[in-house]
């Protein structure tokens, strides 16, 4: 079974669905084909019309709901591989632009530090 795109992001900006959920449908909705859903800052809250803490709230909620990955955050939302397989676009195997952008900053910055 796949997801509808569309439906998916007609839930997530559903106001009587809990946020929780919301942030899930959210996330199913943009998710890649390597599992990620990246976001502009600011755009999760501008999307979903909630305050910024009550986002960072439901992605909380909706990580020990088993509904994202622990990894997520709210710059980049991560699908359960068993709840999302496929993704939109892009191949499995594409770095995503946000996780890996932080990871490369802090190597890049580690090793600045290293050769002063």
């Amino acid at each position: 079974m796949k997801l509808n795109m569309e439906t998916c992001l007609a839930f997530a900006k559903n106001e009587q669905i809990p946020l929780r959920f919301r942030v899930a449908f959210l996330a199913y909705s943009k998710t890649r084909t390597n599992g990620h859903a990246s976001f502009a800052k600011g755009e999760l809250a501008e999307t979903l019309k909630a305050h910024p803490v009550s986002v960072s709230r439901a992605i909380a909620g909706a990580k020990d709901a088993g509904l994202l990955m622990y990894e997520s955050t709210s710059r980049c939302l991560v699908s359960p591989k068993d709840v999302v397989t496929g993704g939109w676009k892009g191949h499995p195997n594409d770095p995503c632009a946000v996780c890996d952008g932080k990871r490369s900053r802090g190597v890049r910055n580690l090793t600045e530090t290293v050769k002063e």
